[in-house]
């Protein structure tokens, strides 16, 4: 955080980028080095830090797209998601210990498809870039807890049933907080 006062004070950067600065710094300090004294149970953060990581930079990119000429956007914007939802699936199943290795890679590529395809999917709804963050973040918090649970051999008709709820649930709010006109 010393290192970001004198950063920020020798270029002489805004007080808003300052206080940003000084955010991911205590961020990655929890979580990188007192995370094993204060976090008892690992995966309900590593779940929070997962999901707001997914939704932020889901809208990071949605916003940085948006900007690129359309003939450009939409195949650079497919590959970037199917290769960062890749990246952070298999991420995802080296934390959890299932499962690891090539079927990573494997269920990381799979999940990535599939999150391309709802991105299809919303490019025909009219969902904001926020919208369209949360859904896609949504899915992949979906397929990461759905493979998770199969590799581990937990996958239950409960579990299955629990893990639709929530995504109709989510869904739902998403689809009603959007501005609808024929």
């Amino acid at each position: 955080i010393s290192g970001a006062v004198l950063f920020a004070a020798k270029e002489g950067l805004s007080p808003g980028f300052f206080f940003l600065v000084v955010c991911v710094a205590a961020l990655l300090f929890l979580l990188l080095g007192i995370r094993s004294f204060f976090f008892t149970r690992e995966r309900i953060a590593y779940d929070v830090f997962h999901t707001l990581f997914s939704i932020s930079a889901f809208v990071w990119v949605f916003f940085l797209f948006s900007r690129a000429p359309s003939d450009v956007k939409h195949i650079w914007l497919f590959i970037f998601i199917f290769v960062f939802t890749t990246v952070l699936l298999k991420e995802a199943f080296e934390f959890y210990g299932a499962p690891s290795g090539r079927r990573g890679v494997v269920y990381g590529a799979l999940g990535g498809l599939c999150v391309v395809e709802v991105y299809t999917i919303l490019q025909f709804l009219p969902f904001t870039l926020f919208h369209t963050a949360i859904f896609m973040a949504l899915s992949t918090i979906t397929i990461r807890d759905l493979v998770y649970a199969y590799a581990r051999g937990i996958l239950t008709h409960g579990f299955i049933l629990k893990i639709t709820v929530f995504f109709m649930v989510i869904s739902m709010v998403l689809f009603a907080s959007s501005k609808w006109v024929i």
